[in-house]
């Protein structure tokens, strides 16, 4: 069987990547999302104990489990803090992207990861694809779409690189500043080339 193409999907927070992820499922492509896969990590018992020996019993909730909530404004808050919980789980989170991209039979995969370019794991893809947004857009929508502090979304833009740098080092960008449809079509295009074998 030929190798999958894997292509790394990114874009800041509120700049629209899960909308993107979700437009190439409609068009049958595999998304494999960094995120749900960091979160069932968490659910681990063994990194559960880990994390909790780490930042303290204040991260669970009432049922014992690991309140995201409660992490993210503990990590968002302290640089220190998000880079040690980075390295519980990232190392992790590649391991298993790897196996979902091994044991993929899809000819066309994307890997939805808003860390793609921060954590390095753009050398696990082919290809590049990244989602930007004007900065009142971006910020706008994280207000309006999340319950995040503002804390939490300074502490989180500030963990991501600038838009500027993500677009240097992009093979292919969606601006999703207009209607739904008019981004759909980007993705329709990017998903054509893809599959006609457009990679070099």
């Amino acid at each position: 069987m030929a190798k999958s193409k894997v292509i790394g999907l990114t874009g800041n927070i509120g700049c629209g990547k899960t909308t993107v992820a979700h437009m190439f499922e409609d068009l049958g492509v595999e998304v494999i999302e960094a995120d749900r896969i960091g979160h069932q990590l968490l659910e681990k018992e063994k990194i559960k104990k880990r994390v909790v020996s780490i930042f303290t019993e204040s991260v669970l909730n009432g049922k014992g489990n690991i309140s995201r909530k409660k992490l993210r404004n503990l990590v968002f808050k302290d640089k220190k803090k998000l880079e040690l919980l980075n390295s519980i789980l990232h190392p992790l989170m590649v391991k298993e992207i790897k196996k979902k991209i091994r044991m993929s039979r899809s000819n066309l995969i994307v890997v939805d990861a808003a860390v793609l370019l921060e954590a390095g794991w753009d050398s696990l893809v082919d290809k590049i694809l990244v989602v930007t947004t004007p900065y009142h857009t971006q910020l706008k929508r994280v207000k309006d779409q999340s319950d995040f502090s503002p804390v939490e979304i300074k502490g989180i833009m500030e963990a991501q690189f600038p838009q500027s740098e993500k677009i240097k080092r992009a093979d292919f960008v969606i601006e999703n500043n207009g209607s739904i449809d008019k981004t759909r079509e980007q993705v329709r295009k990017i998903w054509e080339k893809l599959n006609e074998g457009g990679l070099g």
